[in-house]
């Protein structure tokens, strides 16, 4: 099954949780409920973006873990679950990853039936400036703004044009 196959079977569920996964997993719970938030917010707003949730994770060049140029070994394990995930398999995890997994879902569930607020004061962009380094940079939409909040090694944006 090609990624693009594996992108189109997911549901909204799945294809949120994986991306909570493959963008937050070394954050604290707080850290994954905001990268969820971004989403959510981000399906707020469908004329921009998309209407669901599936949509807005698999958007090209938006979540780095779905796409190669975020890191080769990230993409690989988050395909990896997807297929496992879209195929009804067991999850390819061991030791903490399977509780982090078990987070992700849980989020995952609550910010799709709203039982999560919003964390991010309505922000629909953030990068981790580590991520950055050695180069530095910051994201070209990112300059000039400031962050509405900072939260594990996160900085949300809103306003992003």
């Amino acid at each position: 099954m090609t990624a693009a196959e594996v992108r189109d079977r997911l549901t909204d569920f799945g294809a949120l949780a994986l991306t909570l996964f493959g963008e937050a997993r070394g954050e604290p719970i707080e850290g994954i409920v905001a990268v969820g938030s971004v989403v959510r917010n981000r399906v707020e707003r469908p004329r921009r973006y998309s209407s669901t949730f599936r949509g807005v994770c698999v958007q090209p060049a938006q979540f780095s873990c779905w796409w190669l140029f975020g890191g080769e070994t990230n993409y690989e394990r988050v395909y990896g679950m997807a297929r496992a995930f879209v195929e009804g398999r067991g999850m390819p995890l061991e030791g903490s990853s399977i509780d982090v997994w078990r987070e992700c879902q849980f989020v995952a569930e609550g910010l799709i039936g709203g039982q999560v607020r919003d964390r991010v004061a309505g922000a629909t962009h953030y990068y981790a400036p580590a991520g950055m380094q050695p180069m530095g940079a910051i994201p070209i939409w990112a300059e000039g703004l400031t962050p509405a909040a900072t939260i594990g090694r996160h900085l949300f944006f809103a306003g992003v044009k």
